[in-house]
C-alpha cells in the first residue's frame, strides 16, 4: 500500500481569500519540481473556520502520497 503524509495548517480569515490561498499552496506544492520529487498527490482534505484569540482562522488539513523511492 501507499504510504501517506498529514499536513495541517492554518491560514488567517481575511475576507474569503483563505480558500483562495490554500488551493494556491496545493497547487503551487503540486507544480514544484522538487516538492513532487517527495510527494504525490497534494489534495486539501479538511477545511475548518474558527476563533483563536479574538482572531477568525481557517485550519486546514492535506494529505498527500509519498514518492516510491526518495533519493535513489
Amino acid at each position: 500500500p501507499d504510504k501517506g503524509l498529514v499536513i495541517q495548517g492554518s491560514a488567517l480569515a481575511k475576507g474569503g481569500e483563505e480558500i483562495v490561498r490554500i488551493n494556491r499552496l496545493v497547487d503551487g506544492l503540486n507544480n514544484d519540481e522538487l516538492v513532487s520529487q517527495v510527494l504525490r498527490n497534494i489534495q486539501i482534505e479538511s477545511v475548518k473556520r474558527m476563533k483563536a484569540d479574538q482572531v477568525d482562522v481557517v485550519e486546514f488539513t492535506l494529505t498527500c502520497t509519498l514518492a516510491a523511492e526518495v533519493g535513489g
